[in-house]
This record gives structure tokens, sequence and C-alpha cells, in this order.
């Protein structure tokens, strides 16, 4: 069981917009940026440039927190194991996933026609789906857990 030790100080949720994967953005020299970077840069001292390739992570787990003492930088490596330790991995995969319209027996039909020459847009239309999801299946990049 991983513990999570929490900072002794309480979370600072933001007050501005927050986007749709729950961070806050805020504009800062022109630019939109999470504020989650922008309060850690502010606290720090360093420059957006040398945190670049870099993530800030929430040791609270909030990600509207931008109290300063919440966050740390790392790798994006170490921000999804973060993720998996912490039980917010979604594991759920193909029509076990809540909003899926195929099933699993479906993906090798739609290998199948792409296979024989139906376009994408034919296949996508048959199964009540979006093209481009039609041609991640096809490069594998969508069910690629189906053979």
């Amino acid at each position: 069981m991983i513990v999570l030790t929490l900072p002794a100080s309480p979370c600072v949720p933001s007050l501005n917009r927050i986007n749709d994967r729950g961070y806050p953005i805020v504009w800062h020299d022109g630019k939109p940026r999470r504020e989650n970077r922008l309060a850690f840069v502010q606290a720090t001292g360093c420059t957006f440039a040398a945190i670049e390739g870099l993530e800030v992570r929430h040791r609270c787990d909030n990600r509207a927190c931008v109290n300063p003492d919440h966050l740390e930088l790392g790798s994006h490596a170490d921000n999804m194991r973060d993720m998996a330790e912490r039980g917010r991995a979604n594991p759920r995969r193909g029509s076990a996933h809540p909003v899926s319209k195929l099933t699993e027996s479906e993906i090798p039909v739609i290998r199948q026609l792409l296979a024989a020459g139906s376009t994408q847009r034919a296949v996508a239309h048959r199964f009540g789906v979006d093209q481009a999801l039609i041609g991640r299946i096809a490069r594998r990049i969508s069910w690629s857990h189906v053979a």
C-alpha cells in the first residue's frame, strides 16, 4: 500500500479558469500558462526555460492547487509513476471503458474491412464512430490490445 505524505500546509485552490484537464490557466507574458507552473517558477526563482521539458507535479494530487509547498519538479515518467502509485490510472481498456462505442469483437472486423479496401470513412459510418478513430485502430494506436 502506498502512503501519500501530504504537505503540512493546506491546498490553495486557484480562482482562475480551469481547463478541460483540470488545471487552472492564467495569462503570463502574453502566453497562456498552467498556474501551477507559474506558481513554481515564482516560488523558486527559476525561469520557464529552465523547466522546459519537465513537469510541475502536485504532491497533494489536487490539480487546481497552486500552493508552492505542494509542487515539485519531475519528469513525465515521475508523474506517471505518481499517478499509478496513487491509484489515479484508468486501467479500463476497450469495451470496459465507459465511453466506448465499440467492442473487442468488432475490431478484427474493422481491420478486415480496411484490408479489403474499404475506406476509413465508410467503416466509420458503418460502426457509428469518427473516421479518426478508425485510422487509430488501423495503425494500432487505439485498441492495440486486440489482435
